[in-house]
C-alpha cells in the first residue's frame, strides 16, 4: 500500500468538484459527501486509525481534515452559497475535542454535519443490538457540538425512528435536525402523518435492514412492511386497479397477512369481515411478545391490531372457525 500523493489528492478534489457541478447543472440543489465508517479515502484521512501519515495531512485533526476541507472549499466556490452541502461523518472516529474543532472548521463550508457511528451495524440498528428505548449514541455527538457553539447544523442519524422522542430532543436543543431513511422506506407518508397529527398511523419499521440487502434479480432491495417499495412504478401493470364496485369481503385468518389484506380491502371501500379461529389477532407474531429481541415485530403486530380496531368497515369475529 502506497500513501496517496498530493497530486492524486488534487485529482480527487477536481473529480468531486466536477461531479458536484454536473449534478447542479441537471437540477440538483446540493450533494451529500459520505465520509463515515472510514469507508472511502476522505473518511480514511479523518480517522487516526487509518491515517498514519507524518506530513501535513496526518497527525492533528486540522491536518487529517485538510483534504476534506479542500473539497468543501472547492465545491462551495464552484456551486455558490445556495448549493447545499451535507457532510456525513462518524462522530466517534475522533476525540470529542477533535470533533468540536472539526465542526468549527466546517462552519461556512458545509450546511449540515450528519453524525453517525464508526460501526456500520451500530448506525443501522437491528433488534439484536438496539432495544428501541435507549438514546441513540449519535445524539451525544450532536449535543457536544451544539454546546460548543459551532455555527453549523448538526443531524444525528441511526435509530431515530420515534417521532415524539425526536421532537423532544429537538426541543431540548440537543440537535438541529434528525436524519433518517428507514422510517420513510417503511412508510413514505411518515412526515405527512406527523404533520397531520397522525403519529399512531405511522407504519413501524422492523429494523430488519432488508432495505439494505443487495438482492440479485429485478429489485435491488425490498421492505418487509412496505411491499410497494422499489416497485411503485410497476404496480399499474402488475396489479388490478380498484374497480369502484364495493363488495363484501371475507378475510380468513387474523395474522399479519390477513390483517394487512383486510386493511387494504377496507381502504378500497369494501366491507370486510375478518375471521380468526383463536381469541386474539396477531397470528404467529404473537410469539414476539415473549422474546425481547423481537420487540419491533411486537410493535408491528400491535400497530396492525390497532389499525384494524380504528378502521371503519372492518368487522372482527374471533373464536370463529
Amino acid at each position: 500500500v502506497k500513501a496517496v500523493t498530493v497530486e492524486q489528492m488534487e485529482l480527487l478534489v477536481a473529480e468531486i468538484v466536477d461531479r458536484a457541478a454536473y449534478y447542479q447543472s441537471v437540477g440538483f440543489d446540493g450533494i451529500v459527501l459520505h465520509c463515515a465508517y472510514a469507508y472511502n479515502i476522505l473518511a480514511k484521512f479523518l480517522c487516526p486509525e487509518t491515517n498514519l501519515r507524518v506530513d501535513d495531512y496526518g497527525g492533528c485533526i486540522e491536518n487529517r481534515a485538510r483534504l476534506l476541507l479542500a473539497v468543501l472549499d472547492r465545491v462551495r466556490e464552484r456551486g455558490g452559497k445556495r448549493f447545499y452541502i451535507e457532510l456525513q461523518i462518524s462522530g466517534d472516529c475522533m476525540s470529542e475535542d477533535e470533533l468540536v474543532r472539526f465542526a468549527h472548521h466546517c462552519e461556512g463550508r458545509a450546511d449540515v454535519l450528519q453524525l453517525r457511528l464508526m460501526d456500520m451495524d451500530g448506525s443501522h440498528e437491528t433488534t439484536f443490538n438496539y432495544d428501541g428505548k435507549s438514546t441513540p449514541e449519535p445524539l451525544h455527538f450532536a449535543e457536544v457540538i451544539k454546546q460548543s457553539g459551532a455555527k453549523i447544523l448538526v443531524a444525528p442519524n441511526g435509530g431515530f425512528h420515534e417521532p415524539c422522542r425526536n421532537e423532544q430532543w429537538l426541543a431540548e436543543g440537543k440537535a438541529d435536525l434528525i436524519a433518517m431513511a428507514r422510517p420513510f422506506i417503511a412508510d413514505p407518508q411518515y412526515g405527512q402523518k406527523i404533520a397531520e397529527g397522525r403519529v399512531e398511523d405511522i407504519v413501524p419499521c422492523l429494523y430488519c435492514n432488508k432495505c439494505h440487502d443487495r438482492v440479485k434479480g429485478m429489485w435491488m432491495s425490498a421492505c418487509r412492511v412496505n411491499p410497494r417499495m422499489g416497485i411503485a412504478h410497476r404496480l399499474p401493470i402488475m396489479s388490478a386497479t380498484a374497480s369502484g364496485a364495493h363488495k363484501k369481503v371475507a378475510m380468513i385468518g387474523g395474522g399479519p397477512a390477513g390483517m394487512r389484506a383486510a386493511l387494504l380491502a377496507a381502504e378500497r371501500g369494501h366491507a370486510v369481515t375478518l375471521f380468526e379461529q383463536s381469541g386474539m389477532l396477531g397470528g404467529q407474531l404473537r410469539h414476539a411478545d415473549h422474546a425481547a429481541f423481537k420487540w419491533a415485530l411486537r410493535d408491528y403486530k400491535d400497530y396492525l391490531i390497532a389499525q384494524i380496531a380504528r378502521t371503519p368497515g372492518i368487522e372482527v369475529r374471533l373464536n370463529t372457525c
